[in-house]
């Protein structure tokens, strides 16, 4: 398989929404977000996404957005999603490991005081490999009421949605690099070819930034 990767622009995002309802739907530990939402983060470059290369479907998306109630302000890198037929690939990591990246070099938060975060539902393992891969460690207990918690989201016994706050520090940057191994090869683990998105920034570039940190 072929597959590109990078941030939806805003024209595409009524397709992104489409993804991201078809693969949450199924998901009770996915926040799930609305069309609005999903406008927004792509008009704020703040989308990304893998694509089959040749149909050019959507087959992973998640997002980094700054949250600026938190305390200290932090981008918080959510929703997190690939196609059941393509999981085991290697896509959900350099997919976050790319927006991860991505914000680094052009958002600079730690530069402006800024942290950067995921929050995984207390009962998702699903992708917490990933996030240990690339050196978030935990931060916090996280609780959302469960008046203001989505429906859809699964809850504990007190009807709670829990979750834990995973925090990103710049100890994590050679392991960010490693996981970006693909932005040499063109490869995947498995062989699959991954490229950047035509038009999105130099995956080399982005690297070289890293390097510089």
């Amino acid at each position: 398989m072929r597959y590109t990767i990078g941030p939806i622009p805003s024209t595409d995002a009524a397709l992104a929404f489409a993804c991201h309802r078809r693969l949450a739907a199924t998901d009770p530990h996915l926040f799930p977000r609305t069309a609005a939402d999903i406008r927004l983060f792509a008009e704020n470059s703040e989308l990304f996404g893998v694509r089959e290369a040749t149909s050019r479907q959507l087959v992973g998306l998640n997002y980094v957005v700054l949250d600026q109630a938190h305390k200290p302000p932090a981008w918080e890198i959510g929703g997190l999603t690939v196609d059941p037929a393509c999981r085991g690939s290697g896509l959900g990591l350099a997919l976050v490991g790319f927006s991860l990246a991505h914000t680094l070099t052009f958002q600079m938060p730690w530069a402006n005081g800024q942290i950067i975060v995921a929050h995984i539902h207390a009962e998702n393992n699903n992708p917490r490999g990933i996030f240990q891969r690339l050196m978030f460690r935990y931060s916090a207990q996280v609780e959302i009421p469960g008046h203001r918690a989505p429906a859809s989201m699964k809850r504990n016994a007190k009807g709670t949605v829990v979750g834990d706050e995973l925090r990103f520090d710049p100890e994590g940057v050679p392991s960010l690099l490693d996981a970006l191994s693909w932005g040499e090869s063109g490869q995947l683990h498995n062989g699959d070819e991954i490229v950047v998105e035509r038009g999105a920034a130099d995956i080399k570039q982005i690297l070289r930034a890293l390097r510089e940190l």
